[in-house]
């Protein structure tokens, strides 16, 4: 499982400490960061500039709309490895959807789409998965609680049902929200399904935005529940998956 930065970027935040969260984020082995939208990822390249900085995966999410599609473009096919998940948004049609998918797969490979936890459990939701699989071959899916009321059974089953309907070889990853401060359980039960990757920040005391799980947290929650929860063989990858992320986190 792999952890994903969802909270490097701070509006108010100096250079130098720009530069210092990248540090730290190098010592805790995150390298993969996700941006909310176009403007995270637009004061993240802004900020970046010259620094040689040991980036991963970049993701950004996308509004359903070319035009969106168009300027993230511009940006993020600067970088060596990237994903765009494009958001599958209620307020736009079948049609626009689709437009969106065909524009960005016309630019790259790297594409997904990001999903929020109540359309896995709406009637549509089947159609959906079924264009994105047979249509587009969309093998990354993030999935999204923004609103952060979500409990433990309802995460589990939306994440158990995303996974009975995508073709092999698909991945999910999870964003939970932890402002009513479910996320951070919510997240414990997603790793005992073994997604693929989980959004969050390693930023203990620089990342200010409670909707977003702290992975130290987690950390602290995953000791106490490891034996009940989780099988020695999950226990024995969540570990190694941690382990890189304490000792920078010890070391700060």
């Amino acid at each position: 499982m792999e952890f994903i930065e969802a909270c490097l970027m701070n509006p108010e935040a100096a250079d130098g400490d720009f530069k210092q969260r990248l540090s730290f984020l190098q010592r805790t082995g995150v390298q993969n960061l996700i941006f909310s939208d176009f403007f995270g990822l637009r004061n993240f390249s802004r900020k970046v500039g010259d620094l040689k900085a040991p980036i991963g995966c970049l993701n950004v999410i996308s509004r359903p709309g070319i035009e969106w599609i168009e300027m993230l473009w511009d940006i993020i096919n600067c970088y060596d490895v990237f994903s765009i998940f494009i958001k599958h948004n209620g307020s736009v049609s079948d049609d626009e959807f689709k437009d969106a998918l065909y524009r960005c797969f016309s630019l790259t490979d790297n594409v997904g789409c990001a999903m929020e936890t109540k359309t896995l459990s709406s009637f549509a939701f089947d159609d959906i998965v079924r264009t994105l699989r047979d249509e587009f071959n969309v093998k990354h899916f993030l999935i999204l609680d923004s609103e952060g009321l979500l409990q433990p059974k309802e995460t589990l089953r939306c994440l158990k049902t995303l996974r009975s309907r995508v073709s092999g070889g698909s991945k999910i990853f999870y964003f939970p929200n932890n402002q009513h401060k479910l996320g951070i359980v919510n997240a414990l039960h997603a790793m005992r399904l073994e997604i693929d990757g989980l959004a969050g920040s390693v930023l203990k005391g620089r990342c200010k935005d409670p909707e977003v799980v702290n992975f130290i947290d987690l950390y602290l929650l995953y000791q106490q529940k490891r034996d009940d929860l989780f099988s020695k063989s999950s226990s024995k990858v969540l570990d190694h998956a941690f382990k890189a992320l304490m000792r920078g986190a010890e070391e700060e």
